[in-house]
């Protein structure tokens, strides 16, 4: 299944070590801020002293192999300006994520609960709890 994933989940993949658990078997998918976002969050974290800098390094070294492809910078930058002033929003990021997940017709998977709220009759709005265990093989 094709999802779009925000950095919310690709902050937690990348502290779980890069194990993309249910995401495991999808073709995951992003707006072209979102290795920076992700990056940024993993700063923020250890400055704040709420990761180590080993970790927030470790975290990094896995963003660059996890199966996500991104799209074109700025490509998505007039649908998530609409969606944003039409929203009453005052930034873009989240709406580069719904703009992705609307064009492509499938859901944006996030942990952002305030996201969730703000975007689900924008779109599919899913955890990754509410995706299926992945198959094992035999």
């Amino acid at each position: 299944m094709l999802l779009v994933v925000d950095s919310s989940v690709i902050v937690a993949l990348c502290l779980a070590g890069g194990r993309i658990g249910r995401l495991a078997g999808h073709e995951l998918r992003g707006p072209a801020h979102l290795a920076a976002e992700v990056t940024s969050t993993v700063r923020e974290q250890a400055f704040r002293h709420e990761i180590s800098d080993t970790v927030g390094t470790d975290a990094i070294r896995h963003l660059v192999h996890l199966p996500v492809s991104y799209e074109p910078t700025g490509r998505l930058a007039e649908a998530a300006y609409d969606l944003a002033a039409g929203n009453g929003w005052a930034k873009t990021y989240d709406a580069e994520y719904v703009a992705l997940a609307r064009e492509l017709d499938c859901p944006l998977v996030t942990l952002d609960r305030r996201l969730q709220r703000g975007a689900s009759h924008l779109a599919t709005i899913l955890g990754p709890a509410d995706l299926p265990e992945p198959r094992r093989r035999r």
